[in-house]
C-alpha cells in the first residue's frame, strides 16, 4: 500500500482481494490563457509544451481538473478521459502544445467565473500568500486538494 504524503505527487493505491489496482482520484488546477481556453472548452483537449510534458506522468485517467484562465478566472471542471491523446491535430493560439490530454466536461459555466478575493481565501494553495497569483506563475499544472476541488465545483453550479 502506498500512502500519499502532503505536497508529494504520489498516488494512494490499494490492492483488493482480486489483485485489481484501485487508484485514488487526484485533483488538478491547469492554467491557460483566454484564447487557449476557448479551444480547451470547445474541443475538450488540453495541451502541454515540451518543457511541461514531464508533468503529464502525474496525471491519470479519471483525475479531476479545474481550468484556471489567466487572468484570474475559473473556466470549468473536467475529468481526464485520455492522458496520451494524440488523435487531434490542433493549433493553440499562443504556442505549440504537442502533448495533449483528452478531457470530459463535468461543469462549464457560460462565462468563466472571476476569481475574487473571497474565493482566493477559500483555496488552500493560496493561503498565507500576499500575492496569490505568484503561486501559479510559470506553471501549467498544480495539484489541489479534494476540498479545494469541491469548493470550486460548488462555484460552477448555477
Amino acid at each position: 500500500m502506498g500512502i500519499t504524503n502532503p505536497g508529494k505527487t504520489e498516488t494512494l493505491s490499494l490492492k483488493n482481494t482480486n489483485s485489481t489496482m484501485i487508484t485514488m482520484v487526484r485533483f488538478w488546477l491547469m492554467v491557460t490563457n483566454l484564447a487557449n481556453w476557448e479551444l480547451v472548452r470547445d474541443r475538450d483537449v488540453y495541451g502541454f509544451d515540451d518543457r511541461n510534458q514531464k508533468y503529464m506522468v502525474n496525471l491519470s485517467e479519471g483525475d479531476c481538473v479545474v481550468i484556471y484562465v489567466k487572468p484570474k478566472m475559473l473556466g470549468g471542471i473536467f475529468k481526464i478521459e485520455n492522458r496520451n491523446f494524440n488523435g487531434l491535430d490542433m493549433k493553440f493560439k499562443d504556442g505549440h502544445y504537442p502533448h495533449k490530454i483528452k478531457l470530459d466536461k463535468l461543469s462549464v459555466p457560460d462565462k468563466p467565473i472571476k476569481v475574487r478575493e473571497d474565493i482566493v481565501r477559500n483555496i488552500s494553495i493560496f493561503k498565507g500568500t500576499k500575492r496569490w497569483g505568484t503561486v501559479l506563475m510559470g506553471r501549467s499544472l498544480r495539484e489541489i486538494t479534494e476540498s479545494d476541488f469541491g469548493y470550486i465545483k460548488s462555484l460552477m453550479v448555477d
